[in-house]
């Protein structure tokens, strides 16, 4: 689906992230474990009357503010049902997810889907909040501040975006291909998010802090050689060399147990420098 990687709608500037449950608010969180909190309470999949119903909400917040037609809809779900019978699926699934998501009393209303002629979109005017957006919202905070060489504030807005990602993008569809390109997507920042993280610690002298960054990227994607780099250095400076030179055969070990391939050059000589206890500056 063209530009269904796209990062989401740009939130509200005083958007802060998920700290605690708001009555009246539909909190939303799709990276990690799926979850719904309405007036306080989780919304359980077993309150979708339909199972299909929760697939079109998913869908939908993959395309955050973006209209999808019924036919792709269609398409995605009921591939091998009559174009007649899936329009009846769709609309059954449409009624019940807003029956779902309205608040008590209120199930007449839209309830957070907008339909416009043949297509639906998430109402992102609605009241709610969803974990990623505000996990980009402070990726730019945490961009913002360190173009202005606040690297405290920067870590600190890093840590915050860490903190929103418990998983990857709607984890339990990871073999669904309406979401493939948002998985990526958020995977791929998140992981650049650590390299920036990772640096920023180490500018402000937290190398506990930039080494737990680089063991979280490491655990999202072993065969990253230059985070392990960057973990090797971290350590190194910590003045822990044998764990230095333990990650340096680690890093190795799994570049060749899962491409085929021996450490770049520039890896191996970092761990040449660590053996032979040379004096180097902390750089990456």
């Amino acid at each position: 689906h063209p530009g269904a990687a796209a990062p989401p709608a740009e939130p509200a500037a005083d958007m802060a992230p998920v700290r605690a449950i708001q009555p009246g608010v539909l909190e939303i969180r799709c990276l990690g474990p799926f979850q719904l909190v309405s007036a306080g309470r989780v919304i359980l999949p077993e309150a979708f009357k339909r199972r299909r119903s929760l697939t079109v909400l998913k869908i939908l917040l993959a395309r955050y503010g973006k209209p999808v037609h019924r036919e792709e809809l269609m398409e995605m779900l009921w591939p091998e049902q009559h174009p007649e019978e899936s329009r009846k699926l769709l609309n059954s699934a449409i009624h019940y997810l807003r029956r779902s998501l309205a608040p008590a009393g209120e199930a007449g209303r839209e309830a957070f889907i907008l339909r416009d002629g043949e297509s639906y979109a998430f109402d992102v005017t609605a009241a709610h909040r969803i974990d990623t957006v505000e996990f980009e919202t402070s990726v730019r905070e945490a961009a913002r501040l360190e173009s202005r060489d606040d690297a405290a504030g920067a870590a600190a807005a890093c840590r915050q975006a860490i903190a929103l990602y418990r998983g990857d993008f709607l984890e339990e569809d990871r073999w669904s291909d309406w979401c493939a390109l948002e998985r990526e997507y958020f995977r791929e920042r998140l992981l650049s998010l650590l390299r920036t993280a990772t640096d920023l610690h180490v500018a402000i002298g937290d190398l506990g802090a930039a080494e737990a960054c680089c063991r979280r990227a490491l655990q999202v994607d072993p065969v990253l050689e230059d985070v392990h780099r960057k973990l090797m250095a971290v350590l190194w400076h910590a003045g822990r060399r044998a764990e230095a030179l333990k990650q340096f055969e680690e890093c190795r070990e799994v570049l060749v147990r899962e491409l085929g391939i021996e450490p770049l050059a520039e890896t191996r000589a970092l761990a040449r420098s660590i053996s032979e206890a040379e004096a180097t500056d902390l750089t990456f």
